[in-house]
């Protein structure tokens, strides 16, 4: 039997309030556990590069349905336009337009059903009569006004006074006439004297007639159309228009058309004005 003392156990002195199995309090630093990832076993797809177009397709499938892009839908049939083209003998104190301004009788007092959109190429002032080309086809408007293409137009004129050829070269070179107040020079212009009264439908009311003083006529044929250009270049050259009545547009004539009367051009016609 064993009868000496033990020792008591040691005990490590510690500061007060601290446990002995746990750490000063402090900032501590927590670890964030990492996962390990398991290899996929997957083989990853290659991106695939989108073109703009495809982009923009896709995009434009999410769009909401607008009334604007139900007008934009080319599933629905488009209804083309039949171009329609027609000449009339415009009568002497007619103005060239459909609506009404005055009590001068204008194109909608003509007995013809034209198309809604059909309206004139080209103008013709009050006082002057002929050729008169209607057509819904609005690419003439440039094609057969503008200078540049050279498209001609032809009229008859009667003078007062016979035209001398002096007067007639004068015209052909092109003279100096007013137009919106500025000074204009015309461009050279084909003249013809007519020897031989042509045959047209009697005037209403006819011309002033003097008997001591003789009428011309004369045959011009232009490529650009000033307000009253005619006019003015005859004046300037000393010979005033009595009549004045347009008998030509390009190969396009006035035939044995009566006033007030309308003839919808055939298909050589329209090619001979559209390409002549």
């Amino acid at each position: 039997m064993n009868n000496k003392p033990q020792k008591p156990k040691s005990t490590k002195l510690t500061k007060p309030g601290i446990s002995p199995r746990t750490k000063p309090a402090g900032k501590q630093t927590t670890k964030k556990a990492t996962v390990p990832t398991q290899p996929s076993n997957k083989t990853a797809r290659p991106v695939k590069k989108s073109s703009l177009r495809e982009v923009f397709s896709e995009l434009n499938d999410k769009k909401p349905v607008t009334s604007q892009s139900l007008a934009k839908d080319t599933s629905k049939p488009v209804v083309s336009v039949q171009l329609k083209y027609y000449i009339i003998y415009k009568p002497f104190g007619m103005m060239t337009q459909f609506s009404r301004e005055n009590e001068k009788p204008t194109l909608a007092d003509i007995k013809f059903d034209f198309p809604k959109d059909a309206y004139p190429v080209g103008r013709l002032d009050a006082d002057t009569e002929g050729l008169l080309l209607l057509s819904n086809d609005t690419s003439l408007n440039n094609k057969l006004l503008n200078p540049i293409h050279g498209h001609k137009r032809t009229y008859l004129a009667q003078l007062d006074g016979n035209i001398t050829e002096e007067a007639a070269k004068q015209l052909r070179k092109g003279v100096t006439i007013t137009i919106d107040g500025k000074a204009y020079k015309t461009l050279p212009a084909e003249i013809s004297l007519v020897k031989e009264e042509p045959i047209l439908p009697p005037r209403n009311p006819p011309i002033r007639v003097r008997a001591n003083i003789p009428t011309s006529w004369v045959e011009i044929t232009l490529i650009e159309g000033k307000n009253h250009q005619v006019r003015k270049m005859c004046a300037k050259a000393g010979f005033p228009v009595l009549r004045l009545v347009r008998i030509k547009i390009g190969q396009l004539t006035l035939g044995n058309l009566q006033p007030n009367k309308v003839k919808e051009l055939n298909e050589r016609e329209i090619e001979t004005l559209v390409n002549g």
